[in-house]
């Protein structure tokens, strides 16, 4: 499969398609959770040859997840945690980001995904469509 892409910073992908016909599949492999056999990833300023081994390449490749996020299907969503810290896990505990900062873009994306005063509930109050979101 050949794929370019351009984006603009700060902008928000879906991409939809009917089941089996390799969503997950290229998200994992652009996220590289499934290594791709050849070709070239290219997130902003980081490039990571997939035809390669990627152990060497391991520091690019936490660069480039810090870049790229997506909901799996089952959601995931870390139980003991309200929707406002899980949203703000990665950009905190990985991205090394202000707390302060992130829960105020936090509730900035949970109020544009249909979450709005619903930041400090659990996921186990949420419907099974408001998880997703």
């Amino acid at each position: 499969m050949v794929s370019t892409w351009r984006y603009r910073k700060g902008k928000w992908w879906a991409i939809i398609g009917p089941s089996g016909s390799g969503k997950t599949t290229l998200l994992s492999s652009i996220n590289l959770l499934e290594q791709p056999e050849s070709g070239t990833i290219r997130v902003g300023d980081v490039t990571i040859d997939a035809g390669r081994s990627l152990g060497p390449q391991k520091g690019l490749i936490r660069q480039l997840r810090q870049h790229v996020g997506f909901v799996f299907q089952n959601f995931n969503l870390f139980p003991h945690r309200t929707v406002l810290e899980n949203i703000i896990e990665g950009p905190v505990i990985v991205k090394g980001e202000d707390k302060q900062e992130s829960m105020a873009r936090g509730a900035r994306t949970a109020g544009e995904g249909g979450l709005s005063g619903k930041e400090n509930s659990y996921p186990r109050r949420l419907s099974a469509g408001s998880s997703s979101e």
